[in-house]
């Protein structure tokens, strides 16, 4: 060490650092909920499908958006597909209202006569964690039979 030089000292002052509890995604802040879910024939349907719902959101995104879809309850293994043009948007901001989709049966492939068929309205919202989505189930008129032409 050298006798005649002296280290000098210098305070280095604390840092301000701010932390954030990070949110997941303001998740779970609204309610999307789906309800009075059905068709209101109260008998069987045939080569239509008419469903009606009631939605009540309380939130604030910038889009809201349901999906519609079907499942054949006879083959389950299929699992849910989308009805054609069964999307419906809805404007943002809190709201209640009714929608309705008519589900074009006619094609006896995808919808046979005679098999039960469910409906659900899956709604989605950036703002909602796992709304539900409700289900209803009826059957389509006629014989579930394959249909054949006589040739002679």
């Amino acid at each position: 060490m050298h006798s005649g030089s002296s280290a000098s000292k210098a305070f280095i002052p604390s840092i301000q650092c701010n932390i954030i509890d990070k949110q997941p995604g303001n998740k779970a802040e609204a309610n999307l909920t789906v309800e009075s879910l059905g068709d209101y024939l109260g008998t069987t349907f045939t080569t239509t499908w008419p469903i009606r719902w009631t939605t009540t959101y309380n939130g604030s995104a910038e889009m809201a958006w349901e999906d519609v879809q079907y499942l054949n309850w006879n083959k389950q293994y299929q699992g849910w597909k989308p009805v054609p043009t069964g999307m419906v948007f809805i404007a943002p901001d809190s709201f209640r209202k009714s929608d309705s989709v008519m589900i074009d049966t006619s094609d006896d492939l995808k919808f046979p006569p005679g098999d039960k068929f469910c409906v659900k309205i899956v709604p989605h919202s950036p703002d909602v964690n796992d709304p539900t989505a409700p289900e209803y189930c009826n059957t389509k008129t006629g014989s579930g039979a394959a249909q054949f032409i006589k040739l002679e």
